[in-house]
């Protein structure tokens, strides 16, 4: 992410964390995520709720929103990272039968 992004990677990882919860309220998409599997579940709203929990956030990250919004290969690094957020959490949420928690971390460096 850090060719992605002007800035301090520890902003990124914040605005990241913040635009995972607010999509997280978005309940069509824990319905999505439950039905589906990630790539499935990145073909149905999620990329319209990426976009307006952007431009919802303007105001206290407009730095970086600026930089999703306007330069096409950031709003994709961006854009999958928030979705491995969103999609796991939900997934997690969603199977509360799972025996073991999923690990972000080690996700992530898969």
């Amino acid at each position: 992410m850090n060719e992605l992004f002007a800035g301090d990677v520890a902003d990124l990882l914040t605005y990241a964390r913040h635009i995972t919860d607010k999509m997280l309220e978005d309940t069509t998409l824990a319905k999505q995520a439950a039905q589906n599997n990630k790539e499935q579940f990145a073909l149905g709203d999620f990329s319209n709720v990426f976009t307006d929990t952007i431009i919802e956030g303007l105001d206290n990250y407009q730095s970086m929103a600026e930089q999703v919004l306007t330069k096409e290969q950031t709003r994709k690094g961006f854009e999958r990272l928030v979705l491995d957020l969103v999609y796991l959490s939900l997934i997690h949420i969603s199977e509360p039968t799972r025996r073991t928690p999923i690990s972000y971390a080690v996700f992530c460096l898969k």
